[in-house]
């Protein structure tokens, strides 16, 4: 009976804890690592599954690694699946063609530099920012020799001490497996590291530390008393730093004020005061964040919509085509383009089929946006491509839902454009309401139908 009710508890902990593993994953992938470093767990301090004469000679890896996977083969399951969903949505859309620019190798170049400056920010937590760019000159060249010196030392240390001090073998092993998916296997952004990637990597030092913490040492009496000290002087830098993250202002204000050329954190501010409707500290911030990177196409973006709010066409324009040379898959800024082109064609003739192949662009690049086939059809129609306009509609309507707001509005354009072939009469076009897309009739002049 006894027997059974440990098999029951047993069961129950086991599904508990796979649901669990389940939310991790569904929360962050870089919880993969957890069967490994549930296996690290086993062999110390637990020495169970297969570890239990770890240290001697007698250990068969054999049995080890049946009862490893007998154990852990479904989180080991769970874990492949995960990681394979993430890297396919990856290899999709923007992700994929940034990705293509940072080569593997170049990836891994930085992994001793950035294992450095991880255990940096160990040892001395100041100034800590959401994101860390990457060192240029000679800094990169330290942190890269001090992460090789590191990495070797410490690895050679837990080897040759692995049977007398084996929390130190499971501490560096736990910071490694960690770490192992942020530092370059696969790309995860722009920036050099984050402090969000060390969180459970920090649990491995902290085991370590407590299990060395736990033999007898002549300094026995002196180990709580400066525990607390650390804990508490900690613990008034962790409040102290909880105000950086008040709100978006605090952050990034805090973040250039710690790195004054952090790409991201300017982009933001820029941001942050074009929602407060502040051009002119929305377009300071942006013209800093080119100055560190001149091809940031989302920030040339942002300057375009800037500069055609305040009426100035042509300023637009130009934005939007840097936006497209530092990344041409852009469908925001290629609609955007295609519409002011649109409306410089009343004056410029040169602009009307170049519009067109912005909008054809935008729409063929996300055709999730109602505002994308709104404009394109209203400009081919416009533009005597009466053909094109009616095959734009019916591919449309294919992707829209069919009661959907959008498709009733396509569907009154196909009876108005099959009727009105030979007259004068323009289409309705969509214009923006009280957050809601009213159907008008106007005058034949595009304007952006919000994404």
């Amino acid at each position: 009976m006894g027997g059974a009710a440990e098999g029951r508890a047993k069961w129950c902990w086991k599904s508990l804890s796979l649901i669990a593993f389940a939310a991790a994953l569904l929360s962050k992938p870089s919880a993969v690592v957890l069967p490994a470093l549930l296996i690290l767990l086993d062999w110390f301090p637990l020495r169970r599954c297969g570890f239990e004469k770890a240290g001697s000679e007698a250990v068969s890896w054999a049995a080890v690694v049946k009862s490893q996977l007998r154990s852990k083969g479904v989180y080991f399951a769970m874990a492949l699946v995960a990681a394979v969903v993430a890297i396919s949505v990856q290899s999709g859309g923007s992700h994929q063609d940034f990705a293509s620019q940072s080569s593997l190798m170049s990836r891994l170049s930085d992994a001793p530099g950035q294992l450095a400056f991880y255990f940096q920010r160990l040892i001395y937590p100041a100034d800590l920012i959401f994101e860390y760019s990457r060192p240029a000159g000679a800094a990169l060249a330290l942190y890269s020799a001090a992460g090789l010196i590191l990495f070797l030392a410490v690895s050679c240390l837990a080897w040759r001490k692995r049977q007398r001090f084996p929390e130190i073998m499971v501490g560096w092993l736990w910071v490694l497996v960690c770490l192992s998916p942020v530092v370059g296997l696969v790309y995860i952004g722009s920036g050099y590291t984050a402090d969000r990637y060390w969180y459970i990597a920090l649990v491995g030092p902290a085991l370590a530390l407590a299990f060395f913490l736990q033999r007898k040492t002549r300094w026995q009496d002196a180990k709580i008393p400066v525990a607390l000290v650390v804990l508490l002087v900690l613990g008034m830098l962790s409040f102290k730093q909880t105000k950086v993250w008040k709100n978006d202002l605090a952050l990034f204000r805090h973040a250039v004020a710690v790195d004054p050329h952090h790409l991201t954190a300017l982009g933001n501010l820029g941001s942050y005061y074009r929602v407060q409707k502040d051009d002119v500290q929305a377009l300071k911030y942006y013209e800093a964040a080119l100055k560190v990177n001149p091809r940031d196409h989302i920030v040339h973006y942002n300057i375009a919509h800037i500069r055609n709010n305040q009426g100035d066409r042509a300023g637009s324009i130009a934005a939007c085509r840097a936006c497209l040379k530092g990344y041409p898959n852009y469908a925001r800024a290629h609609h955007l383009l295609g519409v002011l082109l649109a409306d410089q064609a009343h004056r410029d003739t040169y602009a009307a089929d170049e519009s067109l192949v912005h909008l054809r662009k935008a729409f063929e690049l996300d055709q999730s946006k109602p505002g994308y086939a709104i404009n394109l059809v209203l400009n081919l129609y416009q533009q005597r491509h009466r053909e094109e306009a009616i095959e734009t509609i019916h591919h449309a309507l294919r992707v829209f839902p069919p009661d959907s707001e959008v498709s009733q509005q396509l569907k009154k354009w196909l009876r108005e454009i099959q009727t009105s072939a030979n007259t004068n009469q323009a289409p309705v076009k969509a214009v923006e309401s009280g957050g809601r897309t009213l159907a008008t009739r106007t005058r034949p002049k595009p304007s952006a139908v919000p994404d």
